[in-house]
This record gives C-alpha cells, sequence and structure tokens, in this order.
C-alpha cells in the first residue's frame, strides 16, 4: 500500500511540475523511481497470476498489460483503436475472473460484455466531446463527430440489449435457475 501511494503521489507530482503536459509513459519513463515502482508491481501481479496455477491467468495478466502498454503508448491516440483498446480491457478482465474461478466464459457472457465494453469506451469520448475538448486534450478526437459516436453508441447499446434478450430465452437459461 505504501508503494502505491508513493507511485501516485509521485506521479501527480511530475504531472504537475510539468504543467499537467505531457503523456503518461512521458511521465513514468522520466521518472526511474516512479519506473522502478511499476516495473515492480508488475512483476508482483505476474508473481501472484503464475501462483494461482490456473490456466491461461499469466497470459491474460500478459495480454492485459499488452494491450494497456500499446494504448498508453501509441494507441490512444488513434481513432477508434482508442476505443477497441479500452473496452478490450474489460474483456479481458472478464476472462481473467473466468479462469481464476474455473468457469468458462460463454459466448453470451463475451457477446454482452464487448458491446456493453464498447458502448462505455464511446460514452466517455462523447463526454469529452460534450465538454469541448479537441485533438490537442487526446489526439483520437479529431477522428470522431458527435454525430457519429452518437450512431455507434445507439448501434452498440442495442447489440447489448439486444444479446441479454436472447441470451435470457435461450433454452436452458430459464433451467439453470434454482425454484423460487
Amino acid at each position: 500500500l505504501p508503494s502505491v501511494a508513493f507511485g501516485r503521489l509521485e506521479y501527480l507530482g511530475l504531472v504537475h511540475a510539468r504543467g499537467g503536459g505531457g503523456s503518461p509513459v512521458d511521465v513514468v519513463l522520466g521518472s526511474p523511481r516512479l519506473l522502478l515502482c511499476g516495473v515492480g508491481w508488475v512483476a508482483a501481479a505476474l508473481s501472484l497470476a503464475w501462483a494461482t496455477r490456473r490456466e491461461h491467468v499469466p497470459t491474460l495478466f500478459l495480454v492485459y498489460l499488452a494491450a494497456n502498454l500499446v494504448y498508453s503508448m501509441r494507441g490512444r491516440q488513434v481513432p477508434l483503436v482508442d476505443v477497441f483498446l479500452l473496452s478490450s480491457g474489460y474483456v479481458i478482465r472478464v476472462l481473467l475472473g473466468c479462469a481464476l474461478v474455473e468457469a468458462p466464459a460463454s459466448n453470451w457472457l463475451l457477446l454482452c460484455t464487448s458491446t456493453l465494453a464498447l458502448f462505455l469506451a464511446l460514452a466517455k469520448r462523447r463526454a469529452d466531446l460534450a465538454l469541448g475538448l479537441d485533438e490537442r486534450h487526446r489526439p483520437s478526437l479529431s477522428g470522431y463527430s458527435a454525430a457519429f459516436v452518437d450512431q455507434a453508441m445507439v448501434a452498440m447499446l442495442a447489440a447489448s440489449l439486444m444479446a441479454y434478450a436472447l441470451y435470457c430465452i435461450a433454452g436452458g437459461v430459464l433451467t439453470r435457475l434454482p425454484p423460487g
């Protein structure tokens, strides 16, 4: 816990010293102490992933880490790639949870999670546009218009609701519910 607090305070101090600018990667790479703290946390998390002795947990952790690194280094600057990388994090966490409890991830769970995650990521970009932010704040915003994001949000919400509705009426779902 102290190293988490240290890392957070160090990061905020460096961002403040830079006048609030710069990418998180630049801030972290510019501070050997913060970089060491981050590497330590990744090593600890990877050790815990291996210690679970659950199939796929270390691999999913590494995929999640890689997706976050791609997002942080360049992906967040590319329209649509940023949204897909953000939403992939939710899906990977669901897969990781399933792997930890040794439960198979159903297609319905993955479909509902991915469409809802895409909706949430698009809603984040819509909020950025509504606040009047532009590509100086987030370079990927140059590829979005409010009309496009609104349409994409409606499509993802409709897909998510339809997937959940189909799941609810799929054969076998209601028979697995406990009586009462």
